[in-house]
């Protein structure tokens, strides 16, 4: 299997939508490939009682005095990671949460939902840009060399798990 994985940058105002979208809690979402009947097997593999938004925002307040935040700050990286029906079956997302977990740090993991309403099994995986000195630092923590090395070290890591999953293109 392929590794297939894209990131986007989210600005706190941007939160809120992705919410939407990841929890499903719009009549009028735009993907036509969302069968509804089968929205109720969606689970979410980070436990918390409070909804994306506020553990985006209790990340950031955790911390704010290191960091300085800006209304134009990205505050969270929206992860697709897709696979097959197969190899969801045989192995789910939970190593692929644990390897992002891993390399960006489990209290920067603030939601890992899965969906199994749409043609492929997929993963939403939100991180909040902290690096390892404690600030909100996006432009230094999502390069282009570090999402090379993503794209490479997580089948990497896979791998050592017994996963069968290479590279995508």
């Amino acid at each position: 299997m392929e590794f297939a994985w894209n990131t986007q940058k989210n600005k706190l105002t941007d939160v809120k939508g992705k919410e939407i979208e990841q929890e499903r809690k719009s009549d009028n979402l735009k993907n036509e490939d969302i069968d509804r009947r089968k929205t109720h097997l969606n689970y979410d593999l980070i436990k918390s009682n409070l909804n994306l938004y506020q553990r985006v925002k209790k990340r950031i307040d955790e911390v704010r005095e290191n960091s300085r935040i800006q209304k134009n700050s990205v505050v969270m990286y929206s992860n697709v990671i897709t696979v097959n029906e197969e190899t969801y079956k045989n192995w789910g997302l939970e190593a692929v949460t644990e390897y992002f977990k891993h390399e960006f740090g489990e209290e920067n993991i603030v939601s890992a939902k899965v969906h199994l309403d749409e043609t492929a099994p997929h993963m939403h995986l939100q991180l909040v840009p902290v690096s390892s000195e404690g600030k909100l630092q996006a432009h230094k923590l999502m390069t282009k060399d570090r999402i090379n090395k993503i794209h490479s070290d997580a089948p990497k890591w896979l791998q050592e798990r017994g996963f069968e999953v290479e590279r995508g293109k």
